[in-house]
């Protein structure tokens, strides 16, 4: 609880929102500023620095990432709810709010929670694509967003792996 009521601001979502209005000054990076993940993620949070100004920047992104945390915790519920009943659904969304280390790592600015949505998103239309429904598009978009989390942030890439291997044998059940 307390971890809501008062929560520092880290050394790299500074350096985040740095690199976002580097891009929303028209700055590239790799050429013009240093980067050591791809442009995805600043191109969506440069769209910030059109709403908000000045200092009210920093709890505008990070409410952005508290609606994409729970776009994530939706998303795991739905994923679970799939695989189990839907009170054991509710019970991943809770184990991943409430432990210490994900909870603190995952309401920061960071690219590792956008990435984590897509490829969940991405594993979800998946594994609707294997239980029946076997239309093209479904699996050309779940293809598409497992790229553009790759695009967000690489290590989302070994998640993927990991999350289909995963998505087919519930769904095979």
């Amino acid at each position: 609880m307390q971890l809501g009521q008062i929560r520092y601001f880290d050394a790299d979502e500074l350096a985040y929102l740095h690199w976002a209005h580097n891009v929303f000054d028209g700055k590239l990076p790799y050429r013009d500023f240093l980067s050591y993940v791809p442009p995805l993620f600043y191109a969506v949070l440069s769209v910030l620095f059109t709403v908000v100004e000045g200092v009210g920047i920093l709890s505008g992104a990070r409410f952005f990432s508290l609606f994409i945390f729970v776009l994530l915790c939706a998303c795991l519920v739905w994923l679970f709810s799939r695989a189990r009943t839907a009170t054991y659904a509710v019970y991943a969304a809770v184990f991943l709010a409430f432990l210490p280390m994900p909870a603190d790592k995952l309401i920061e600015v960071r690219p590792d929670t956008m990435a984590m949505l897509v490829a969940l998103v991405a594993m979800v239309l998946h594994g609707i694509a294997l239980t029946g429904n076997r239309r093209t598009s479904l699996w050309a978009v779940s293809g598409l967003l497992y790229g553009v989390s790759v695009l967000i942030l690489p290590n989302a890439g070994s998640g993927c792996g990991s999350g289909d291997g995963g998505v087919a044998i519930v769904c095979a059940r």
